[in-house]
């Protein structure tokens, strides 16, 4: 399934979100393909991909390390 998410970071920059979202790409790699990361302003994101274990991926993005870690960035995703 192909999947366009538009991430906004209300309390961090781009380059601080770049580094989180890689520091878990192993895992995530697990889950997805084909990423693409195109960075829109300072404060927005847009992150194509192809999700091959959604409940794999589902269980990651509940993992408390990274909703700490989004929360503390203040990131908020809208799935297209």
């Amino acid at each position: 399934m192909k999947v366009s998410a538009e991430i906004t970071l209300n309390n961090g920059t781009y380059e601080q979100w770049l580094e989180f979202f890689n520091s878990y790409e192993k895992k995530r790699s697990n889950f997805v393909r084909n990423e693409t990361i195109n960075q829109i302003s300072a404060s927005k994101v847009q992150v194509d991909f192809e999700i091959i274990d959604l409940e794999g991926l589902t269980a990651l993005s509940a993992d408390p390390e990274i909703t700490d870690e989004e929360e503390r960035l203040g990131v908020v995703t809208i799935i297209r």
